[in-house]
């Protein structure tokens, strides 16, 4: 029995561009009615796809929203290791400066999704995959710039742990009353955030 042919560059490109266009599809819906919105029938309509079509990329709704979340998160991924990365090497506080404004327009890059996962975590949705790969990165990079600035002698090593999840916990409060309002970009505060976590609220 012979293997089947690989598929050709062409066609697996050909193929990538449907699978995400039936995403970009899911994402809209659930934005506009909401996850139970996500019928098979809707999104190959929105997507512009045949049912069948749709089927042969994706089991059923549910697997579409995890689909979708496994793909956006991979894509946020990188760019939460790339604001590590390219904010080393600077002292410590415009290191996390610049690392909480990277990290904010990151999440501003993928509104869309990150507005669905709120609405998903708020009604208590079973069907979406329990993924903690985005928060345990953040941390984790928050965590490395905090011990930086322990070895700096600005604050005990014992605490860069704790700081670090503290970090978390008001970048996530922001990002999530930012996109639940929808008054500004989530971004525009980030520099009074670190402000007012390293030297507090009072002048």
């Amino acid at each position: 029995m012979t293997a089947p042919a690989p598929r050709s560059p062409l066609r697996r490109k050909l193929r990538e561009q449907v699978a995400d266009s039936i995403l970009d599809a899911a994402e809209e819906i659930a934005l506009e009615l909401g996850v139970g919105g996500l019928t098979i029938s809707a999104v190959a309509d929105r997507a512009g796809v045949a049912v069948g079509t749709l089927y042969n990329y994706f089991p059923g709704g549910e697997g579409i929203l995890t689909a979708l979340f496994r793909a956006r998160r991979n894509s946020l991924l990188p760019l939460i290791s790339s604001a590590a990365t390219a904010t080393k090497g600077l002292p410590f506080e415009l290191r996390l400066r610049d690392f909480v404004r990277r990290l904010l327009i990151a999440f501003e890059s993928h509104e869309r999704f990150l507005r669905i996962a709120v609405l998903v975590d708020r009604d208590g949705n079973k069907s979406k995959p329990r993924d903690t790969a985005l928060m345990t990165r953040t941390v984790n990079a928050l965590e490395q710039i905090m011990r930086e600035g322990a070895r700096r002698k600005l604050f005990a090593m014992r605490q860069a742990p704790v700081y670090a999840r503290m970090m978390h916990g008001a970048l996530r409060s922001l990002y999530l009353w930012r996109m639940c309002s929808g008054a500004e970009p989530i971004s525009v505060d980030g520099d009074l955030l670190v402000d007012t976590f390293l030297h507090g609220i009072m002048p």
